[in-house]
């Protein structure tokens, strides 16, 4: 790929283009019975300003919670521009994790994922869960809990 133009000052391959950055410090109970995945509503956009530069995201939660008999799994999902949401390409049923009230009923999730971009619309990144064992909710943030996500654009 050619060297990006900034200001007449050509970029690199591997420099970073742009950061977003979402973080909620304090949160309530995401939960939810469903046994579909279900979009959690924590989602981050960015705009990117090249057609194949690699989007790299971060995302963690400090608490999630498999419920008193449950189990829950996540994973990562995007759309572009008004696009409708899918998994990210090669990801499987526990993406981002998958855990059990017998085990671990409570536990952080951390997920790194990447993309290279085919439009300059923007990305819209959402982890979706769902309660796949159990009767009880599961929760994809336990309350007072923390969730961050932040997204990179790399010039490739």
């Amino acid at each position: 790929m050619a060297l990006i133009t900034l200001n007449k000052l050509a970029l690199p391959t591997g420099s970073v283009l742009q950061v977003v950055r979402k973080y909620t410090s304090d949160t309530a109970h995401i939960e939810t019975t469903s046994s579909s995945l279900t979009g959690s509503g924590f989602a981050q956009a960015i705009t990117p300003t090249v057609v194949g530069s690699l989007l790299i995201v971060h995302f963690n939660t400090t608490m999630t919670d498999a419920g008193g008999d449950g189990t829950t799994d996540c994973k990562m999902y995007y759309k572009i521009g008004s696009g409708s949401f899918a998994a990210m390409p090669s990801s499987d049923q526990y993406h981002i994790g998958y855990m059990a009230s017998g085990h671990n009923r409570y536990a952080p999730w951390v997920n790194s994922s990447s993309i290279t971009t085919t439009s300059t619309d923007a990305y819209t990144f959402e982890p979706y869960f769902r309660r796949s064992g159990g009767s009880t909710a599961v929760r994809f943030a336990h309350n007072s809990s923390s969730i961050g996500m932040t997204i990179f654009e790399i010039n490739q």
